[in-house]
């Protein structure tokens, strides 16, 4: 028997399943529906070693009753085993407990907006074509230097649509492309290494320099080979944009106004104080459309907008949920996330603003005697109140001398200030970066720019 209802298109499902869930007595009924097209490709030691394509639907179920809610993850194979999770997902909702915090459905009363972000080239991005850029992405790194002896990483195009639909008549639609791309290079001399890593994420296939990241993560490879102990201390320092990625993180976690009302954030006393330099501006840009998050609502249906959360260096927002914007007595700012076992406000669409007119060449040249570090991890707060960041560098770290990049160094663990990294000194690179890293629920699309900071503090070596 043909399954004439999970085959239908997206918005006309989402209307079939909110008909049922209210019919099987829920108060009222959200889906949201996701169609992804994915090729995934990776590479290691030189050579093509997978090659993979997903076609999937995947539904979330939200029942409501009264103050009770329910929860439903599906893939749908057959209409009759949708239909048993809709009518699953309203019995146990009505079993469940009371939650005081629930909201209802936003909004009340009719909305309608929709988003079509696509890279057309997209449809041309298939195995053979995928295979054949890997190729020329390893020959471009070979062709380096011959101490080049492993070039690995992965390339991912998708094409994601989405639909959101309640019982109080919100609907919502995306349609959008995404590229992922990273490539990892060990360089060899001998029995001494180097490596370095670099990456990018973008709506639109044409803004990611395939060749040329191939060929920088090849060149400082090449320099990494030789490493030299770094005596401890403080450093005036070059973090590429793949290093200033993780700080970013824990800021953005920081400005969720969840964690601040639970006095769990190392900002929760410094709203409206000025605690970076005036060169920081972190601005919530929804509709910056490289980011491959940037959408016009939120994961509550709630719309985007664009906002700081930092102003030359003030903490003048946070990141709220519906929830968290009531308890607060604040407005929803369109930061609400959801994950399968909870909600709340964070940043899910950032830019570290960069600046007008320094290149990160300029940034090197500035320095007498520094360092540069290509990429921070195993991040972790050595101090969370206090804002007291603690990790590693990793693919990359370099003694800076006289303007120029001169040595390998050997890896190290930093103990810093996130106040103070990013505090008086700081200086900002030209040209913003999207990593393609997915680090921490909400925080996977953050553009930043490569930085100057006056302070790292340089502890232990590692491993």
């Amino acid at each position: 028997m043909a399954n004439k209802l999970i085959t239908k298109e997206a918005s006309e499902l989402a209307r079939e399943i909110v008909t049922i869930g209210l019919a099987e007595g829920a108060s009222e009924f959200q889906v949201k529906i996701r169609d992804t097209h994915a090729n995934y490709i990776r590479f290691a030691n030189s050579e093509i070693h997978q090659f993979s394509q997903d076609n999937i639907r995947e539904l979330k179920l939200v029942a409501l009753i009264n103050k009770r809610k329910g929860l439903s993850l599906v893939v749908p194979t057959t209409d009759g085993g949708l239909k048993k999770s809709i009518r699953n997902l309203v019995s146990a909702t009505k079993v469940n407990s009371d939650d005081p915090d629930q909201l209802s459905f936003y909004p009340t009363g009719k909305a309608y907006r929709e988003l079509e972000l696509v890279d057309e080239s997209f449809k041309s991005w298939d195995q053979e074509f995928m295979a054949e850029t890997v190729k020329k992405v390893i020959h471009s790194a070979h062709e380096v230097d011959s101490s080049v002896k492993n070039v690995s990483g992965m390339l991912q195009t998708m094409n994601h649509k989405f639909v959101l639909m309640n019982s109080q008549e919100l609907f919502l639609s995306t349609n959008q492309t995404e590229f992922w791309y990273g490539v990892d290079i060990l360089a060899k001399k001998g029995k001494n290494t180097g490596r370095n890593s670099q990456g990018e994420t973008n709506r639109f296939a044409h803004n990611i320099p395939f060749f040329d990241l191939a060929e920088t993560a090849a060149k400082f490879a090449v320099l990494g080979i030789n490493p030299v102990k770094l005596e401890p201390g403080d450093y005036t320092a070059i973090l590429d944009y793949y290093a200033v990625l993780e700080p970013l993180v824990f800021i953005n976690l920081g400005l969720s106004g969840l964690f601040v009302k639970q006095h769990r954030s190392f900002l929760a006393r410094k709203i409206g104080q000025k605690v970076f330099s005036n060169k920081f501006n972190l601005k919530h840009s929804p509709f910056l459309t490289p980011l491959v998050t940037s959408k016009p609502f939120d994961d509550e249906g709630v719309p985007t907008k664009e906002f700081y959360f930092i102003k030359e260096g003030v903490v003048e927002s946070l990141a709220h949920n519906r929830l968290t914007a009531f308890q607060m007595e604040k407005v929803p700012n369109g930061c609400g996330y959801e994950s399968e076992r909870t909600s709340f406000g964070i940043p899910t669409a950032t830019l570290l603003e960069p600046s007008r007119d320094h290149t990160f060449e300029d940034l090197v040249q500035e320095i007498e005697n520094g360092i540069l570090i290509s990429r921070l991890y195993y991040s972790n707060w050595a101090n969370p109140m206090a804002g007291i960041l603690t990790g590693t560098t990793r693919n990359g770290f370099f003694k800076i001398e006289s303007g120029e990049i001169t040595t390998a160094l050997h890896p190290m663990r930093h103990t810093t200030s996130i106040f103070e990294m990013f505090g008086e000194g700081l200086e900002l690179a030209n040209k913003i970066h999207q990593p393609p890293m997915q680090m921490m629920p909400g925080v996977q699309s953050i553009m930043v720019p490569a930085l100057k900071t006056s302070k790292m503090h340089m502890t232990t070596y590692a491993n």
